[in-house]
């Protein structure tokens, strides 16, 4: 008896789970004026740009380094983002040309990377090509990559890089970085190394100390260089989460480039962006530096922050109100400056320190602090073409490992729609004269159609558009926005956008289906039903077609709850223990057409008998 209740017991155990329940991160933004338009999206980021390729990463609250690579490829792209924190370094060794690097050829540095460690690249035998991207998007100073320090050996012994292009925003090159090879002891020259940069900047002293063909990129145009340079600013003592602007000064002779990196001596303490903007992160007192990309002259500003005291901590900080949603989508308008605003909320909120910063890439948008307004807001920034999807971060200054994110997806703001192209299931475009009708037979299946939005650089994904048919009964879109054929008939589609509610209207007839397609399906069983536990049941017996014997019968089961009722594809459903869960049919033909019935597992006498004496034992079931 003994044994046998062990095995009753072994049995429902196996059968009893714990099903987790996730919560979605609050996040909202709300725009002035208008309200942003939820999307469904799943953000991706950078990938490598070939198969093979692996990546470790170490990271911080706020950025990531790469600290090991391993790839069979002749190139490789360095992530931007990882985990969405940008990936701010290249660790030494990350690069190990005698660790599954034989095959390396040309390295792509993300323009978020600005520091590249020494031996990052080191016996790297076959690397030819470094490229540092730009940030894509914009122009001038705001497209040159982040990169402003490249450590000494950081291509150890890479023979066959005979030249390299440095980006003007590079103000550190340690010794011997690049140009050099090792062997028994000792460095020797690359004969032939050429360096590509800019006059008067650290990629130019580089090779004037160690007598590099050097090929100035300004070409024949004539330099101004910097004599005298100075940073301005507004206060120099802060508390934590207040920011202010530095900003460069030169002499009376304006120089042809201006373009500066700053730096923290204590990012703990205050951190500085790219752009001179000093925020304030605990209390204490940092030096900000300026190195002028020209001439590499040094100004600096000491700030003092007015940090923390004992106090209430902040435990977490979210994006609040109108929109809860992982990703939203923002529209940039050419004719006008689009600006949304940032909510959110810190807890508890009496916390002493409630500061708050954000994490984001520049090249999107740009985030600001409306100080009559007591508000901050975001503009989007024009794309190349279509759309893209960034990560925003916001996290406490006092505590920057309480944060929130939400991904933001920036379209370019549409202005119409049009129909373009439908496509059958043979791959050809249907030849279409007027678009504003047009014929296909059954025969050619379903459609894949294309849309044009206006301007002609905007785009649209499954969730940027609403398709819909006035004759379902002819032909109706499906999930994947196709157009399914019904019968004979005529229908007029209608396409509109999400943004702005434009539409477009074309005739569509279709012919050659007869009248055997599928309407309609039902469960001749009452909407809710009681069933046997461990008994299974047929339900195919019950299906019936409207109409009553379509050419096609193919159908699909599912079970809301397969661990507590299963249905096979011939519509065998199975119990498994007491529970409800709802089965559903559905036309492979007309996903429309559908039924589904509840149903409930209860226990026969025998079952509730030995239930019964379980509970005796204490036994929870």
């Amino acid at each position: 008896m003994n044994k046998m209740f062990k095995v009753v017991l072994s049995s429902l155990m196996a059968v009893m789970m714990i099903i987790p329940m996730a919560v979605p991160a609050v996040t909202a933004l709300e725009a002035s004026g208008e309200l942003f338009h939820v999307r469904e999206f799943v953000a991706e980021y950078d990938r490598a740009a070939a198969e093979g390729t692996s990546w470790s990463f170490s990271e911080t609250d706020t950025e990531a380094t790469l600290i090991f690579c391993y790839s069979s490829d002749e190139e490789v792209t360095i992530p931007s983002i990882f985990r969405g924190k940008p990936v701010t370094s290249i660790a030494g060794g990350a690069f190990d040309g005698l660790d599954g690097l034989s095959n390396l050829k040309t390295v792509n540095i993300a323009a978020v990377v600005q520091k590249i460690e020494t031996n990052a690249f080191k016996n790297c035998a076959q690397l030819s090509s470094v490229n540092f991207l730009p940030f894509e998007g914009v122009s001038g100073d705001d497209a040159v990559p982040d990169i402003n320090e490249i450590c000494g050996d950081a291509f150890f012994n890479c023979a066959s890089l005979k030249s390299i292009s440095v980006p003007k925003g590079v103000v550190i090159i340690g010794e011997r970085a690049f140009g050099f090879t090792y062997s028994e002891g000792t460095y020797q020259r690359i004969s032939g190394f050429n360096i590509f940069g800019y006059s008067n900047t650290a990629a130019n002293k580089y090779a004037n100390d160690h007598v590099f063909a050097f090929s100035n990129l300004y070409g024949a145009e004539l330099v101004t260089p910097v004599q005298t340079f100075a940073v301005s600013h507004g206060q120099s003592t802060l508390n934590v989460g207040e920011f202010v602007r530095l900003t460069p000064v030169f002499g009376a002779t304006a120089p042809t480039n201006t373009f500066v990196r700053w730096f923290s001596s204590d990012k703990s303490i205050a951190v500085v962006d790219k752009s001179g903007k000093v925020t304030g992160v605990s209390g204490g007192e940092a030096t900000i530096t300026a190195i002028s990309s020209d001439n590499l002259k040094t100004a600096t500003c000491a700030i003092t922050v007015n940090g923390p005291s004992t106090g209430t901590k902040v435990t977490a900080v979210s994006f609040t109100e109108k929109l809860a949603a992982d990703t939203i989508t923002a529209y940039y308008s050419a004719n006008s400056t689009i600006k949304y605003r940032i909510t959110y909320s810190t807890t508890p909120a009496d916390a002493p320190y409630d500061a708050v910063a954000f994490t984001y890439d520049a090249a999107y948008f740009d985030i600001e602090y409306d100080t009559s307004a007591k508000c901050y807001y975001m503009t989007p920034k024009k794309l190349t073409s279509g759309s893209d999807t960034v990560q925003l971060k916001i996290y406490s200054v006092a505590y920057p490992s309480v944060y929130d994110t939400v991904n933001v997806k920036i379209n370019d703001n549409i202005t119409g729609v049009k129909w373009f192209s439908f496509t059958g299931n043979d791959g050809v475009p249907f030849d279409v004269t007027s678009l504003s009708a047009f014929k296909w037979k059954e025969s050619e299946g379903r459609l894949d159609i294309v849309v044009k939005l206006l301007p002609s650089n905007a785009t649209a994904s499954k969730s940027d558009i609403i398709l819909t048919s006035s004759n379902e009964n002819v032909a109706y879109w499906n999930s994947n926005n196709q157009l399914v054929p019904l019968r004979d008939g005529e229908t007029y589609l209608t396409v509109t956008t999400v943004n702005g509610g434009y539409t477009d209207t074309i005739k569509a007839t279709l012919s050659g289906t007869g009248l055997y397609a599928v309407m309609g399906l039902k469960l001749d069983l009452a909407d809710t039903q009681e069933l046997t536990f461990s008994k299974s049941y047929k339900l195919k017996e019950y299906l019936e077609f409207n109409p009553e014997n379509p050419t096609n019968k193919k159908v699909v089961w599912a079970s809301s709850d397969s661990g507590i009722i299963s249905v096979t594809q011939e519509g065998v459903v199975t119990c498994h223990k007491r529970g409800t869960a709802v089965i559903t049919v559905t036309s492979v033909e007309n996903e429309n057409a559908a039924a589904s019935v509840t149903f409930t597992v209860k226990l026969t006498w025998w079952q509730q008998i030995l239930y019964f004496f379980l509970r005796i034992f204490g036994i929870s079931v």
